[in-house]
């Protein structure tokens, strides 16, 4: 081969390598952009100290009365709280991977519940009505948050969710109005609620305490299917309390859409 032939091959030969090695760069730059998205940020969503060794989180859902069997009491949770667990599970997965090796912990948030019960990074799944823990939190920490949830008058039903505003009044959210004859309307629209704090029952201030409650059934869900998705905004979830609440748009016993109403940060009044 001539001396130019070879240079020719050789040239050729060092642009195929280099753009070989340019590829491979920009595959490994992604593959770590991905596996920091996907693994590291979700634990800054959560927040949970701790979770991948010594403290676990434990999931409370609303409860109803047992339905009784020849053998045992058959606990009774709702819809929300399913719907909930099934967007839950898979980016507490993603973020604390210990989760491959034991099942999630849950537990009733019946009556009889108690502060020493309450401890550790906490899960909590539905309203005061149903849901014990979350009755106990909002009796406790309902004024600081600016929160509170309670039910409707007898021509509404479902409950509504109280927001306090800047100049301390408080804004009304959810119950649908009863039918004529007293039953039930169609549930077309829900409120989904989510908090998280630190835990109040736990003197570790880095142990967290979440809440997902709606007016209705959906919005429990919902409440879940949007935090989860917050990954993507780690500046606006970095603060120790948050709080947000959601509109939920509901077809055919489906949440169909869901949108953001107002987000704060607890421990200042900056929404967005």
């Amino acid at each position: 081969m001539d001396p130019s032939s070879y240079s020719f091959v050789m040239a050729v030969t060092d642009g195929l390598v280099d753009v070989g090695l340019g590829r491979i760069a920009d595959a490994l730059v992604g593959a770590a952009i991905v596996l920091v998205s996907v693994f590291v940020v979700p634990r800054q969503l959560w927040r949970l100290h701790g979770a991948q060794r010594s403290s676990p989180p434990r999931i409370v859902v609303s409860y109803r009365k047992p339905e009784e069997t020849s053998a045992y009491p058959l606990p009774v949770t709702g819809k929300g709280q399913l719907d909930a667990v099934g967007a839950l599970a898979p980016s507490l997965v993603r973020a604390y991977g210990w989760r491959w090796r034991q099942p999630l912990t849950i537990v009733p948030g019946a009556e009889g519940t108690e502060p020493r019960d309450l401890g550790g990074n906490l899960i909590l799944l539905g309203g005061p009505m149903r849901n014990e823990a979350t009755r106990m939190l909002f009796a406790r920490c309902g004024e600081r948050l600016g929160v509170r949830q309670e039910p409707y008058d007898e021509e509404v039903y479902g409950d509504r969710l109280l927001i306090r505003d800047d100049d301390g009044g408080w804004q009304t959210f959810g119950g649908t109005p009863r039918a004529r004859d007293g039953t039930r309307g169609k549930v077309t629209e829900d409120y989904g609620l989510v908090v998280r704090m630190p835990n109040p029952w736990d003197d570790d201030r880095r142990k967290q305490c979440l809440v997902f409650s709606g007016v209705h059934t959906y919005g429990t869900g919902a409440a879940a299917a949007y935090f989860v998705k917050q990954w993507r905004k780690p500046a606006w979830w970095a603060r120790h309390g948050v709080l947000a609440l959601v509109r939920v748009e509901v077809d055919s016993d489906h949440v169909v859409e869901i949108e953001e109403l107002l987000f704060r940060r607890l421990g200042d009044r900056r929404r967005r």
